[in-house]
């Protein structure tokens, strides 16, 4: 089987992985190149008390709420699903749990983590 490459297909694509390869390192980061505002802000109130990410597998349902975007059912959800399906092995795992898309999970990240034992 012989594939059709259009050559100008094949340009515009080197040509757009170029222009985009230097931004890879930040994306999903919460950071910017420097000069550019920072893609997630958190402010500081809504970090968590002792300043360290909050562990999914040792969180009770009231420090969950101290998250944002958190409340008691999210909280319950993420507790329930740790019980059934055991300790969260990633935090992106956490996207599993109903009500915390990939949006949600984004602006927690910097204040989460997973110790696995």
């Amino acid at each position: 089987m012989k594939l059709n490459r259009n050559p100008l297909l094949l340009l515009a694509g080197a040509v757009l992985l170029l222009l985009l390869l230097p931004f890879r390192p930040y994306v999903g980061r919460g950071i910017a190149p420097a000069g550019l505002p920072p893609l997630v802000t958190i402010p500081a109130q809504t970090r968590p008390a002792s300043g360290n990410p909050l562990d999914l597998n040792t969180a009770t349902e009231e420090q969950l709420q101290t998250l944002p975007g958190i409340g008691p059912v999210r909280a319950a959800d993420i507790v329930a699903y740790r019980s059934c399906n055991g300790p969260f092995q990633s935090v992106e795992e956490l996207t599993a749990v109903d009500g915390i898309d990939l949006g949600v999970l984004e602006q927690l990240r910097p204040l989460i983590c997973v110790t696995i034992e």
